[in-house]
């Protein structure tokens, strides 16, 4: 869910610039993903999810891309 990936990214004060650099694609790329224009692949996720466990150690990539 985009906007639940904004909410985390913004709370842990990391640019879109710095999580595109960490998946290895460009801004517009990461920008249209985290805005639902396009989709993340399985891999990108999983990567965000490991990302983020530095600040959240329990989350999930359902809890950050799936509603439950």
């Amino acid at each position: 869910m985009p906007n639940k990936l904004l909410g985390l990214r913004k709370s842990v004060r990391v640019t879109q610039k710095e999580l595109a650099d960490y998946l290895n694609i460009n801004q517009a790329t990461f920008c249209k993903k985290e805005t639902g224009i396009s989709d993340f692949k399985k891999s990108e996720m999983e990567k965000i999810t490991i990302f983020l466990r530095k600040y959240y150690p329990d989350i999930t990539t359902d809890d950050i891309f799936f509603d439950k």
